[in-house]
């Protein structure tokens, strides 16, 4: 047994029956039982393992965790789920544990024995015999020429690794009162440029931040907007769009050595004013890469400035193409210029160009609009963000066109730029008070203000959902960093991380028995959430997009919706039989089921809510004014709904007198998301409260 103190354990140590390698963030069990199977864990369980090991015997409370081995605030939540991860994998019980004990109200203490490994105590080799020492060391030394040869040739030929996000850290680069947008690195990592205003009557300047002292220079004090700054490989230059409504320039500014301004000097006017795109540097900083169209009735197209002739050249045609070229991003070699092409307004398509021969290829569609790609350092993928849900990052592989999601945020992830280095992304979020709030229907009608829920915390805190009985209470929130669902039960807090899934979570509704959940996912997947046991399995509806599901009260069907007829239509779902119904013909979006097992649901296509008769399959309107994607809970007697009205507003409708009252209104800036327990007469809710924007620092 080490003592009470082991600051420097090896990182190959036995605990227990295991052997840890720190490295390979592995445990290999000794016992014949498990074979000496090797059992991967998470390098953040890893690091909880090590340093309780470096501390036998001794209690480590959470705080002291958290201080030591994250580098962001996160709650006591955070170090339960690694805990319990590190329970799991040493087969440890908690109520009679072999490894890892819990000191109520203090925090954990290792028991088990800790031996740390060293290579002495490997097994020594035997001695060869009737061979020359000499022969012994020539032979050795040809094998280990041999292997750096094999190693160094290997590396010659092999890319760089490309971006991989397992648990990245982050670190907020500004926090000034307002919005900034456009974050960019020097290329040595120093330096940060980015557009700031204090609130949305004032125009954007651009601002510099040196990430060694945190001085923050203001480097334009122009009354038009100044946008899409972009750092000159040897940082003595920022090229810049600066515009107003009717007018577009692109300038150049000098910096001293320090990063003060120097000279503004224009280089090219824009013929188009509504002007968005980015600009980009060539590799030796000679030339400008950028999009501009001569008016608005023809396509944006690529151009290319030479700086020291002021020549621009057109590099791609136009043909064929609605609105045009735009979002450019130089690779590393400076040998191919990547970009979106909207072909048709809302579609982007991906495009790389060869800028030696000058040939396009098209990459993938990806139906949707999306900003800001750059390149990983290995030349293969090219990372963007996808903001129509949350905010996700994600990478196309351009060699075979697929796309994986790399990470999760609650709040949008706006122009996401990599280093040059290729070790982190800057990019702008959204900022706000985001917290989880409860009040009764009754006070709430009377004025009373809400309590804020003990779930909340300082970080974004969403979209509410209890149990059938109250007493559980499921919600989203990034303070693991990215956006997972969380179960407050009773005094305990936890992360259901069964669910690490690469889409985001549109929306989750609890079973009857009040342990399991349905989870919709913004790819139109379900699962099915086994609370009690953190495991969660796929929903096998085919090949549908589906969405919005709930149970049916005695917990045997899911109604859900589904474009599995072309349109979006109300579907069940039978579990025990898996026999799939198609319940309506004239649309059916979001469905909500009430304690008698009336059907409610919103249309695709038409404003209202509908009740829907089972057996006959009628249908009949109830209530008009609400639109698909606002939300809405049933109570026996009563609906409670929102309606956005340049805001958000939360609705009464009594079924009975058809009488409405308004029973909260948000400001037009705030997002919000509700549910209602004990029949309507209690509502939790989150609310986006102070919405500005800060730069980011993610790193890998």
């Amino acid at each position: 047994m080490l003592s009470d103190s082991n600051p420097e354990l090896s990182n190959d140590f036995q605990i227990g029956e295991f052997v840890a390698n720190r490295s390979l963030n592995t445990l290999v069990c000794q016992t014949s039982e498990h074979g000496k199977s090797s059992i991967p864990i998470e390098p953040k369980v890893m690091e909880v393992l090590y340093y309780l090991a470096s501390h036998p015997n001794q209690v480590i409370t959470r705080q002291e965790l958290m201080d030591n081995l994250w580098q962001s605030h996160v709650s006591d939540g955070a170090v339960s789920r690694v805990v319990g991860l590190l329970r799991k994998a040493l087969g440890d019980n908690s109520e009679a544990p072999t490894y890892i004990q819990t000191v109520a109200k203090k925090g954990y203490r290792l028991i088990a024995e800790v031996t740390s490994i060293s290579k002495k105590d490997e097994p020594k080799k035997s001695k060869s015999k009737g061979m020359n020492r000499e022969l012994i060391f020539l032979i050795v030394g040809i094998l280990v020429t041999l292997v750096l040869i094999y190693n160094w040739v290997s590396k010659t030929n092999q890319p760089p690794p490309s971006l991989t996000i397992n648990q990245p850290q982050f670190f907020q680069l500004t926090s000034e009162q307002g919005f900034e947008f456009d974050a960019n690195l020097s290329f040595d990592d120093k330096w940060l440029i980015y557009r700031h205003r204090k609130s949305i009557k004032e125009q954007y300047n651009l601002f510099l931040k040196n990430l060694d002292n945190q001085n923050i220079t203001q480097l334009t004090h122009s009354k038009k907007d100044d946008r899409a700054p972009t750092f000159s490989p040897d940082k003595r230059q920022i090229v810049f769009t600066r515009k107003t409504l009717n007018d577009c320039s692109l300038m150049l500014l000098d910096l001293d050595t320090n990063g003060q301004p120097l000279k503004e000097t224009k280089v090219y006017k824009c013929g188009a004013f509504d002007h968005y795109s980015n600009v980009v540097w060539s590799k030796d900083a000679q030339s400008l890469y950028f999009t501009d169209r001569a008016s608005a009735e023809v396509p944006y197209q690529i151009h290319k400035l030479i700086l020291a002739t002021n020549r621009v050249e057109k590099i791609t045609t136009g043909l064929d193409n609605y609105y045009g070229d735009n979002e450019l991003a130089l690779s590393p070699s400076g040998k191919y210029l990547a970009f979106f092409r909207n072909k048709y307004w809302g579609n982007n398509q991906v495009y790389i160009l060869d800028l030696e021969t000058g040939k396009e290829r098209k990459l993938l569609e990806l139906g949707f609009l999306a900003w800001n790609i750059s390149w990983t350092a290995d030349e293969q993928h090219l990372l963007y963000s996808d903001n129509r849900n949350g905010g996700m990052l994600k990478l196309i592989d351009i060699n075979d066109a697929s796309v994986q999601t790399i990470f999760n945020s609650p709040a949008s992830i706006n122009s996401p730029e990599l280093s040059a280095s290729g070790s982190s992304i800057v990019y702008s979020t959204e900022t706000a008070d985001v917290d989880l709030w409860q009040v009764s229907i009754e006070g709430l009608v009377k004025g009373e203000k809400p309590t804020k829920l003990a779930a909340s915390s300082s970080r974004v805190d969403e979209m509410p959902v209890l149990s059938k009985d109250g007493d559980r209470l499921l919600f989203l929130s990034d303070r693991n960093g990215s956006s997972q669902l969380w179960l407050q039960d009773k005094n305990s807090l936890s992360v259901m991380d069964s669910l690490n899934k690469d889409s985001r979570i549109d929306g989750f509704s609890w079973h009857p028995d009040n342990k399991q959940v349905l989870v919709a996912y913004s790819d139109k997947t379900i699962y099915r959430l086994n609370t009690e046991k953190n495991t969660s399995q796929l929903i096998d509806l085919g090949n549908q997009k589906s969405g919005f599901p709930q149970f049916s009260n005695d917990g045997k069907l899911v109604y859900f919706s589904s474009d599995a007829s072309g349109d979006w239509q109300l579907w069940s779902y039978q579990l025990d039989g898996k026999e799939l119904k198609q319940l309506t013909k004239a649309g059916g979006y979001r469905v909500k089921v009430g304690n008698d097992g009336i059907i409610y649901f919103s249309k695709y296509r038409e404003k209202g809510i509908w009740q829907l008769d089972l057996p006959s399959r009628s249908e009949v309107k109830i209530l008009t004014g609400s639109i698909r994607s606002d939300n809405f809970s049933i109570c026996d007697n009563r609906i409670i709904y929102e309606v956005d009205n340049k805001g958000t507003e939360l609705w009464q409708f009594e079924l009975s007198s058809q009488k409405k009252q308004l029973l909260l209104t948000t400001s037009n800036s705030s997002r919000f998301t509700f549910d209602t327990v004990n029949e309507c007469q209690s509502l939790v809710f989150s609310q986006w409260e102070n919405i500005e924007s800060d730069v980011m620092m993610m790193k890998m």
